[in-house]
């Protein structure tokens, strides 16, 4: 079969005026491999450009409108354009792209698994650590499909299902674990003999006489607790039981008061304390009588934010 420059099966209809053409079989562009570029020459040698090639079989369209003579149904040429010249445009862009600044970081970046990249400036990438579990969150299709993901509540007024436990917030139980006591007015009393309940970083304090009674109780962080004293009266007389910061009298935190013996009497107080603040028991009305065993007289501590 001889070899031509140029398709011309079937016939093409050119109208003066309009960019489009169509064509009668048994022309096919799709076949014969017509592409845009390639120049449409009429039956009167006018000659145009292809701007696109479909869809389907018999349609184009020129780049300008067709300036010729109005042809229906007419022999045609198209004249292919060489492979050469789509082969050096194709590389004139492609050396665009590498000449850019993003293309060059990204061949200077060494990437490793489990890793992304981002830009931290123009023409600069870096990487980063993308677990698996990260992938998985990225994913998401929406916010909706990450908080699945995640197990997270959505906001107020949502359900959360399942018990919400926060073992890192402080918080602590504390006794001096003796038997009957009195405290003697005016006197400043260890709170801390040992932990009944000990989370987020509590420790012992400063110890305070007598000797070998305890320590002071020392707060983790800066803020906002609640603080809830019972005692447990062994001797009734209205004594009065502090729990002061710093061992400073003035700075009461909560009290409670030895009214009636058997009975047990309850303080709260809230206020704002400071990382390493200590706290103990201070006696300044009258001298307080109490059982300060496990269960009977203690305080508990809970950080609030």
């Amino acid at each position: 079969m001889p070899l031509t420059a140029y398709y011309s099966a079937g016939t093409a209809t050119l109208t003066n005026g309009s960019v489009n053409v169509t064509f009668q079989a048994p022309a096919d562009m799709t076949t014969a491999n017509v592409a845009p570029g390639d120049r449409i020459e009429a039956d009167d040698g006018r000659t145009a450009t292809l701007a696109t090639v479909g869809p389907g079989p018999l349609v184009a369209t020129l780049d300008k409108a067709f300036k010729g003579t109005t042809q229906a149904a007419q022999p045609y040429k198209i004249w292919r354009t060489f492979d050469a010249q789509y082969l050096m445009e194709g590389a004139r862009n492609a050396m665009t792209l590498l000449g850019s600044g993003s293309i060059a970081a990204l061949a200077a970046l060494a990437g490793a698994a489990n890793q992304g990249m981002y830009f931290t400036g123009p023409g600069v990438l870096a990487a980063f650590s993308l677990t698996a579990a990260g992938r998985v969150l990225l994913a998401g299709a929406d916010v909706a499909a990450q908080r699945a993901t995640l197990n997270a509540v959505n906001k107020a007024g949502d359900t959360m299902t399942g018990p919400l436990r926060n073992t890192g917030l402080p918080m602590c139980r504390v006794t001096r674990n003796n038997s009957a006591e009195t405290f003697v007015v005016n006197t400043e009393y260890a709170l801390l003999g040992s932990f009944n309940l000990n989370q987020g970083g509590f420790t012992a304090g400063a110890a305070t006489a007598p000797a070998g009674s305890g320590n002071r109780l020392k707060v983790p962080v800066t803020g906002y607790y609640f603080i809830a004293m019972g005692i447990y009266t062994t001797v009734g007389g209205g004594g009065r039981l502090n729990v002061i910061v710093n061992g400073n009298p003035i700075n009461v935190m909560a009290f409670g008061t030895s009214a009636v013996a058997g009975q047990k009497t309850y303080g709260f107080g809230v206020v704002l304390l400071n990382a390493g603040d200590e706290l103990s028991y201070y006696c300044n009305i009258a001298g307080a009588q109490v059982f300060t065993a496990s269960n009977h007289t203690d305080v508990t501590v809970i950080y609030l934010g």
